[in-house]
Order: structure tokens, then C-alpha cells, then sequence
């Protein structure tokens, strides 16, 4: 018995299967990894990788199965949460883009596709000066260097052109991007037409 399969757990649907599996893969000598959800008398879930590690004699035989299991519900928890904000991103109205200290687009939405003309694999790679008005890119220079310096903008009002070089008013909101080290990396901003 391994503790998935004790009363103070229960598993979720479908593991019996997954685990028998894994044990018969141990039995021929291979390591299966899988991941399995449990759930406590609480109520409480938690996600474990799991695997059954088989050891072998001298003669290449199966002697002993060790079951191992490490508590993934963490990272599981900030997959969800990853996934449900690139949800977010993607079907907001608004123009959600992000950019490098340089100005290049890294990442462009449908909002922005809608918002701009541009599709996103002709937006991400270019430079953000695209979409502003030849005489506002020092207004845009002026945002580039506000953010390098850890500086939040919060709807602040200008205009920007569409892929067809009409203007349009949004107000903008940018904030500095930071990699795991803490250094500012780019720039993420939201746009909202109010023409």
C-alpha cells in the first residue's frame, strides 16, 4: 500500500489505472514518471510527480520496486494561474502588448490585432514606433526611458495609428517588466481606445 491508497487520501479518477501502470513498467525494469492528484479528508488538493523506480540485481532482474513521490502543487498552481491570465490576455478588448527596453514588441494580443490592424506575427519583432505617430516618438522614447528607471504610467492619453494610418486616442498604461533577478526587462502595456 503506498499512501494514495490509504484512507486519508483520496485519489483522483483514473489513478488506480495510471499507478498499476507505472508499477507494471517497473516490473519489466523502466521508470514511468506520472503526475497524480490527491485530495485530503479536508478537502484540501495536492498534486505529486510520482514514479516507481525499479532495482535491479547483478543479472539485470527486478528485485525491489521503490515508489517516490515529490509535492508538485505549487508548480501546478502557477501553471493554472499561468494559463488562466494568457486566457485573460487573449480575449481582452483592450490592446495588451509587451516590449523590450529597446521598444520591440514580445508579445501582441487580439486586442491589439483588433485595436491596430496588424496580426501578431507581423507586430511581434518590430519596433513599437509602428503604431505611434512619427511626431510622438520621442513621447515614446520619453516612456522607454521612464520605464528603464522603474516608473509606472497610468492612463496617460496620446494617439496612436492603425496599420491603415488612421489615428486613434488610447489611453495607456505601462508598467516595468521584471526577469527573476529583479532587473527591468521590457515593458507591458495596456491600451484602450477612446476615441
Amino acid at each position: 500500500k503506498y499512501f494514495w491508497d490509504t484512507p486519508w487520501f483520496t485519489s483522483s479518477p483514473g489513478a488506480p489505472e495510471r499507478i498499476r501502470q507505472a508499477v507494471d513498467a517497473a516490473a519489466r525494469g523502466e521508470t514511468d514518471v506520472f503526475e497524480i492528484q490527491l485530495t485530503s479528508p479536508t478537502g484540501e488538493q495536492r498534486w505529486f510527480e510520482a514514479s516507481f523506480c525499479p532495482i535491479l540485481s547483478d543479472e539485470q532482474e527486478v528485485v525491489l520496486i521503490v515508489p517516490e513521490a515529490r509535492d508538485i502543487t505549487a508548480r501546478k498552481k502557477a501553471e493554472q494561474d499561468q494559463s488562466r491570465l494568457a486566457a485573460i490576455v487573449s480575449s481582452s478588448d483592450d490592446a495588451i502588448i509587451s516590449k523590450d527596453l529597446s521598444g520591440r514588441i514580445l508579445t501582441w494580443n487580439r486586442g491589439a490585432e483588433r485595436m491596430f490592424g496588424y496580426a501578431p506575427a507581423d507586430a511581434v519583432g518590430q519596433s513599437i514606433k509602428t503604431i505611434v505617430p512619427s511626431n510622438l516618438h520621442a513621447e515614446e522614447d520619453d516612456i522607454l526611458g521612464r520605464l528603464a528607471r522603474g516608473e509606472s504610467i497610468d492612463h496617460y492619453e496620446t494617439t496612436r495609428i492603425t496599420k491603415d494610418g488612421a489615428p486613434i486616442r488610447v489611453s495607456l498604461s505601462v508598467s516595468p517588466l521584471k526577469d527573476a533577478d529583479g532587473k527591468i526587462v521590457g515593458a507591458s502595456t495596456i491600451a484602450r481606445d477612446i476615441t
